[in-house]
């Protein structure tokens, strides 16, 4: 397992910027390869809404991983679920499906067909494309949360939880040490 981080100061949302430091990011923390395989690149929608919001993974970080990710070989699938949303969602306001588009990457639903998974306290229904790609890439927005200080890729990942289905891991563990513990 790889545990090497990285960080780099960006002041703007420049795509050949934030491209330019997602390949450094990824060159000196040695990122898997990724040639012939599929990745879900997995951002943090907490709402689609407007980039300018500052509440979900900024368009742009979207882009550069995912032009990255395919000039690396890989095939790039781009998906999210937040908790209150129907099926069919995508995010429209946030750009990220319109980074879709643009980029030729595949929007997954979340909603579709769930699969049950065991954890080690229980079960839960996690988006099925979990069992169709080799790598998943989360690209979490660094924020506060009531249940963790701050968000951060794992958090992220719970959005693979489609839907509000998610809220039931909020009610039944209700403080920072039970949440935290619970996975």
């Amino acid at each position: 397992m790889n545990n090497k981080i990285s960080i780099r100061k960006c002041r703007e949302y420049d795509l050949q910027q934030v491209s330019d430091l997602i390949s450094d990011i990824y060159l000196k923390t040695d990122g898997p390869d990724v040639t012939g395989k599929r990745v879900l690149v997995k951002p943090n929608i907490l709402t689609d809404d407007d980039p300018s919001k500052c509440i979900s993974t900024h368009p742009v970080v979207v882009e550069a991983m995912v032009r990255f990710l395919q000039y690396k070989g890989a095939t790039v699938l781009v998906g999210d679920s937040p908790a209150v949303h129907t099926q069919k969602f995508k995010g429209l306001k946030s750009g990220i499906f319109r980074v879709c588009e643009s980029t030729g990457a595949e929007w997954v639903d979340f909603m579709t067909n769930p699969v049950e998974k065991s954890l080690r306290k229980g079960k839960i229904r996690v988006a099925s494309i979990v069992d169709q790609v080799d790598l998943i890439i989360s690209l979490p927005k660094f924020k506060n949360h009531e249940l963790v200080y701050f968000t951060g890729a794992i958090k992220n990942t719970l959005g693979l939880v489609p839907g509000f289905s998610k809220g039931k891991q909020h009610a039944l563990h209700q403080d920072r040490s039970k949440f935290g513990s619970s996975w």
